[in-house]
């Protein structure tokens, strides 16, 4: 009985499959934010500007913007970094810019976490 109700009209579509459809898969915004990771770790060996910066994100919060406020204030002075933002700006900038789900929306579910289950 419950196979034939029609849930799909209920349930929203998950963000991952709305970015897939729009800006290409998931494995294409790894290997860019690998790229974006690569480059930073590179300018921070090398340029005491891009480490001075780096250091100022040390006790900022963590929330769902924080890569997005990242790449943004390391681009500004850094070319590299800056043509890196220009080249990936339709998938992983778009990625990074996307709203919080609010935490309402979030139902927890240790059902999948068997580490968070106590017996």
């Amino acid at each position: 009985m419950l196979n034939q109700v029609p849930t799909s009209q209920w349930r929203r579509k998950p963000v991952i499959e709305a970015i897939n459809e729009i800006n290409g898969s998931i494995s294409k915004i790894q290997s860019q934010w690998d790229l974006y990771t690569q480059a930073i770790l590179r300018e921070i060996i090398k340029d005491p500007l891009t480490r001075k910066k780096v250091i100022s994100f040390l006790d900022t919060p963590m929330s769902e913007k924080l890569p997005e406020a990242f790449i943004d204030v390391l681009s500004t002075p850094n070319e590299r970094i800056s043509r890196l933002k220009a080249r990936f700006s339709q998938n992983i900038s778009y990625y990074l810019s996307l709203d919080a789900v609010p935490d309402d929306a979030i139902s927890p579910d240790i059902s999948n976490a068997p580490l968070l289950c106590n017996p």
